[in-house]
C-alpha cells in the first residue's frame, strides 16, 4: 500500500509515503505528550481560585482525588483515541489502494514479470 508504486528494481518516494511518515510522527508525538495534555485538561476543568497564581510561582498543590481520577481518565482516553486512529488509518489506506489499482511503470516501462518472486512470473516448476 505504501510502496505499491515502487518495484524491486526501483524505489519511488510518493506523496502517500511522505504523508504516512508525517502521520506516524504526529501520532508518536501525541502518544508521548498524552500525559501533559491530560494534565492541562484536568487543570482547566478543575481550576480553583488562586490556583493559577500558585502554579505561576512554582508551587504545585496537592491534587484532590477527583483530579487524579480525571487525569487518569483523560490519559487513558487519549491513548485509546490515538491507538484507534493508528489502527483505522492503515485499514482505510488498504481499502483505498484496492479500489485504485494503478499500473506500475518505471521510466515509462512496466516492471519485468518473469522473475521467480513475481506471483505470475516465470520459472515455475
Amino acid at each position: 500500500m505504501l510502496f505499491s508504486r515502487s518495484t524491486r528494481e526501483h524505489f519511488l518516494l510518493t506523496g502517500r509515503l511522505l504523508a504516512a511518515c508525517r502521520g506516524v510522527s504526529l501520532l508518536h508525538a501525541l502518544w508521548d505528550s498524552v500525559n501533559s495534555i491530560a494534565v492541562l485538561i484536568t487543570l482547566v476543568l478543575t481550576e480553583q481560585p488562586g490556583q493559577r497564581r500558585a502554579l505561576e510561582s512554582g508551587y504545585l498543590p496537592e491534587p484532590a482525588a477527583t483530579r487524579v481520577q480525571l487525569f487518569t481518565a483523560f490519559t487513558w482516553i487519549g491513548l485509546a483515541v490515538i491507538s484507534a486512529i493508528g489502527l483505522v488509518w492503515p485499514a482505510v489506506l488498504v481499502r483505498a489502494s484496492r479500489r485504485q489499482a494503478v499500473p506500475v511503470t518505471v521510466r515509462g516501462h512496466p516492471p519485468a514479470t518473469d522473475a521467480r518472486w513475481w506471483p505470475t512470473g516465470g520459472y515455475h516448476r
